[in-house]
């Protein structure tokens, strides 16, 4: 099995609406036949170019070992695609699609309240240590660029959830 299959398998064995890429070493791991070396390339060449096709997106730390991958629609209904019952039954695949936007909507939620307490507290920082402003500036900016990132997810799966709202 392709090493681009083994992470979608795993993504859906999984459950997994994101996941950082040490998490995905971790349960990829005895999946991947390759050197320790060789399997962290492939893992995140593969990644990347599930990224560069839609499949999963990326929201960005100061960490770059931090940052989270999160699983787009698009490789929702493929995954679907891919197995036999849902070939057989396509709406089946629906109510996990709206299940999927919950949990979305619940991390990203999550996610942007910490983002934007980190926005804050910056904020506060620089009021208290105005000769660190500059360096705290930067960072605040970081933090209020990934929280509006965050506001439009967010809106965008709500909007995508009272679409489908029975």
């Amino acid at each position: 099995m392709s090493v681009r299959k083994i992470i979608i398998q795993t993504i859906k064995t999984n459950g997994l609406t994101s996941f950082t890429l040490e998490e995905l070493k971790v349960l990829c791991r005895e999946l991947v036949a390759a050197s320790p070396e060789q399997y962290s390339q492939k893992l995140y060449k593969n990644v990347w170019n599930l990224k560069q096709k839609g499949l999963l997106d990326i929201e960005k730390q100061q960490d770059p070992k931090e940052n989270r991958y999160v699983v787009t629609p698009q490789l929702l209904l493929e995954m679907s695609i891919d197995s036999p019952a849902a070939t057989s039954n396509h709406k089946s695949s629906f109510p996990e699609f709206l299940d999927t936007l919950r949990k979305r909507l619940n991390q990203y939620s999550t996610d942007l309240a910490t983002t934007s307490a980190e926005a804050q507290e910056y904020q506060d920082l620089a009021k208290c240590f105005p000769e660190q402003r500059a360096s705290l500036d930067v960072k605040y900016n970081n933090a209020y660029e990934r929280a509006v990132e965050l506001r439009g997810k967010l809106r965008a799966i709500e909007n995508e959830l009272q679409d489908h709202a029975l």
